[in-house]
C-alpha cells in the first residue's frame, strides 16, 4: 500500500536494493536459487535495480539485464515525461530526493567501474520514460571502463512498448544472454 510505497522514498540505490539482495540471498538459503547461477533482470526501475545491484553486490549475480532502463537518477529529473509537470517535479523530488552526491553515487552510470559481470543493455530510441540518453550513457561508462556487454536497440518504441514480432526478438535475445552466460560450469 501507500505506506510501504513511501519507505522507499529516497532509498532506491539503499534499503530497496537492500531488499533485493535479502530476498536473494533468502532464495539461496533456501535451495530455490543456484548461487552459481543467478541473473539479475528488470523494465524500467527493474532495470535501474538490476545494474545497481551488480555494482552493489558484485559476486552475488552472473549477469544483469537491463531494458528500457534508468541508469542516472540526476538525468531523470530533467528528462523523463514526469519532469514535464509541476505534478512529476514534486514526484520526482519526493522520491529522489535533491542531494546531487547521492543522486550519483546511487547512478549506475557513475560507478560502472565496480561492475564485474556482463551486462545486457536493451531499450527503444523514442523512450518518453526512460529517455535514450539514459542507455547511451550507460553503455559509456560500460566501454570507458571495458566491461563485457551486449546492447540492443529499437527505432520507433517506445517505453518497452513493442509490437509481438520486438517482443519476440527482445525476448530470444535475453534468453540467449543468459544461455551465454548462465551455463552450469563444467566439472
Amino acid at each position: 500500500g501507500d505506506e510501504f510505497e513511501r519507505k522507499g522514498y529516497k532509498e532506491w540505490g539503499g534499503k530497496i536494493q537492500d531488499d533485493i539482495t535479502d530476498a536473494t540471498r533468502w532464495a539461496i538459503d533456501q535451495k530455490i536459487a543456484d548461487p552459481d547461477r543467478i541473473v539479475i533482470y528488470g523494465s524500467s526501475f527493474g532495470a535501474y535495480s538490476a545494474l545497481e545491484g551488480v555494482i552493489r553486490e558484485p559476486e552475488l549475480y552472473r549477469c544483469a539485464i537491463g531494458y528500457a532502463g534508468v541508469y542516472d537518477l540526476e538525468m531523470m529529473s530533467t528528462t523523463a515525461d514526469t519532469s514535464r509537470s509541476k505534478l512529476g517535479k514534486s514526484y520526482l523530488q519526493m522520491v529522489h530526493g535533491s542531494d546531487k552526491n547521492i543522486l550519483r553515487e546511487w547512478s549506475p552510470v557513475y560507478t560502472a567501474d565496480r561492475i564485474k559481470v556482463p551486462v545486457f543493455l536493451i531499450h527503444g530510441k523514442e523512450d518518453w520514460r526512460a529517455d535514450f540518453e539514459q542507455a547511451t550513457k550507460m553503455k559509456s561508462a560500460l566501454e570507458k571502463n571495458k566491461k563485457v556487454f551486449e546492447w540492443m536497440e529499437f527505432k520507433g518504441t517506445v517505453h518497452a512498448e513493442h509490437d509481438e514480432a520486438t517482443r519476440n526478438e527482445i525476448y530470444e535475445r535475453i534468453l540467449a544472454f543468459i544461455d551465454k552466460y548462465l551455463k552450469p560450469p563444467v566439472d
